[in-house]
């Protein structure tokens, strides 16, 4: 399956770096990083699809120094 609409028009960001910040009930599967296997996974299931122009992401972007302390500070 290839993407018709808009081809190679466009560029994809596919990133590695959800961070749950709070516990979600009813949503348990959304409590857990990416892990790497699930991260490879879509990259694999990109270049299936034949998206050629897309930026990818290093592992580690979801350690604590990339999360935001949400206080609101500055708003």
């Amino acid at each position: 399956m290839r993407l018709k609409k808009y081809q190679d028009n466009i560029y994809l960001s596919i990133m590695n770096q959800y961070t749950p910040v709070n516990y979600i009930k009813d949503y348990s599967f959304l409590n857990k990083n990416v892990n790497e296997d699930e991260y490879n996974d879509v990259i694999d299931y990109a270049l299936d699809l034949g998206i050629k122009n897309a930026y990818m992401q290093e592992g580690g972007t979801c350690s604590e120094s990339f999360i935001p302390s949400f206080d609101l500070e500055g708003v």
